[in-house]
């Protein structure tokens, strides 16, 4: 009974601006600003700083993209010692971007460079389990 009176009151303190018949609408949610954009943003910038001039990923050809893994390898071991997880996530991010080109470039790799390309991944997948150690 007691809760049949307090209810109402309850109610009636917490939706004031309501009139009968009037509905509760939900409250939009806060317009995030664009973050993909701000990721790719961020992402260009990671590759500029661990690729240099091999950053334009989608140009590497068979000739250029076993040195921008090279930057990037090299790159990955002289800041390991300051990076966080989240560097790590986005120097990652980088690799996956070399290994889609990889991927595209195809068969225009010959073999030994594909296997020097192999080499360079490995060495990058090793420094990053040094660092989580």
């Amino acid at each position: 009974m007691m809760i049949k009176l307090i209810l109402p009151i309850l109610l009636w303190l917490l939706l004031p601006n309501l009139s009968h018949g009037q509905t509760l609408k939900p409250t939009p949610a806060p317009v995030q600003t664009d973050t993909l954009q701000h990721e790719s943003e961020a992402l260009d910038q990671w590759k500029r700083e661990l690729l240099g001039q091999y950053a334009q990923t989608e140009s590497l050809t068979a000739n250029t993209i076993r040195p921008a893994y090279i930057n990037l390898v090299e790159s990955a071991r002289s800041k390991r010692s300051n990076w966080s997880a989240k560097d790590w996530e986005h120097a990652k991010a980088v690799l996956k971007l070399l290994d889609d080109r990889k991927r595209e470039i195809g068969t225009a790799l010959s073999r030994a460079e594909n296997n020097r390309i192999n080499a360079l991944q490995e060495d990058f997948t090793q420094l990053q389990a040094e660092a989580e150690m």
